[in-house]
């Protein structure tokens, strides 16, 4: 593995169609690590049934997926929206939800 420094402003690309993303303000003085623009970053400690992630002292992968594979994923009905704010009223209540990419009903 490379370890990965703040000064260097890295931004890790789309995992799923692997275009280029740019950091969300280029020109910040202060660089943080993977702050894309146009695309949503995942933090995950693994998952159970994960034969090749799954941290028990709290380490992290991080991904992205850009903004449009997003909109596609959800249009197939591949993203799960969960509300589980107590303090958000949604028209569509608490709980997990197919989520259509657009709004919340």
């Amino acid at each position: 593995m490379r370890q990965v420094r703040s000064d260097e402003g890295f931004v890790c690309p789309c995992i799923v169609c692997g275009v280029s993303l740019e950091r969300i303000f280029p020109e910040h003085p202060i660089q943080v690590i993977n702050e894309p623009n146009n695309a949503v970053t995942f933090l995950s400690r693994g998952q159970y049934g994960s034969t090749i992630f799954d941290s028990f002292d709290g380490n992290t992968l991080e991904i992205n997926v850009c903004d449009e594979c997003v909109k596609k994923a959800a249009e197939k009905g591949w993203v799960i929206y969960n509300n589980n704010n107590p303090h958000k009223d949604l028209p569509i209540g608490k709980g997990s939800f197919i989520w259509n990419g657009m709004d919340f009903s």
